[in-house]
């Protein structure tokens, strides 16, 4: 299965260091920019559909779209020899919540394995965010791809998890130097913190 899997992992952003060691042990691991030409976290959705694109005109069987900030545990191994159309490993947002939940259905494209039969049958665009009449956007890629696959037949599932890189805000607790305190920028109130 390994072997007739595509990894592309996006390069707009820094890729961590573990995950690009990860990338040399695999058959078949290229960046990004090696499949597309287009580089914008802004527009991650073009970024995709062109890597999908790309894909298609390539003689591999599954493609596994890994996000720069991801950090593989042993459940992106499992992903990888899962035999399922539409798969993916959940992860921790900068929100502090499981992205996209750990249901099955709606998946997060982060670390998310498609099928070529499965990118063949469903209906293009397949990655595109959605905007309100005002511009702000209230449906990522990931939604709008998930129900995609559904509409063609196609379940989401969760495949394990997997690490995120991300942001976090850690501070000493009292004086004792071994206790921290780790929180999400998004769960920190400063107009409730005390001074150490």
């Amino acid at each position: 299965m390994k072997e007739r899997t595509a990894i592309v992992v996006s390069d707009s952003t820094k890729v961590n260091p573990v995950l690009l060691r990860w990338m040399k042990e695999q058959p078949n691991a290229f960046l990004a920019s090696e499949w597309c030409s287009f580089k914008g976290r802004d527009l991650r959705a073009v970024e995709l559909n062109m890597i999908a694109t790309a894909f298609l005109e390539t003689d591999f069987e599954w493609l596994l779209l890994v996000d720069a900030d991801i950090y593989p545990t042993a459940d992106i191994d499992k992903l990888l020899i899962a035999d399922y159309d539409v798969a993916g490993c959940a992860f921790v947002g900068k929100d502090s919540r499981t992205t996209h939940g750990t249901a099955d259905g709606i998946i997060s494209v982060g670390c998310m394995k498609i099928s070529r039969r499965a990118l063949e049958k469903i209906e293009r665009p397949w990655f595109k965010f959605e905007l309100t009449h005002g511009g702000t956007r209230y449906r990522c890629e990931c939604v709008h791809f998930c129900e995609k696959a559904l509409a063609a037949g196609f379940h989401p599932l969760q495949i394990g998890v997997v690490g995120h890189c991300i942001p976090m805000i850690v501070l000493p607790v009292g004086k004792d130097e071994k206790q921290i305190a780790v929180k999400f920028p998004s769960q920190w109130d400063l107009s409730k913190e005390t001074k150490l």
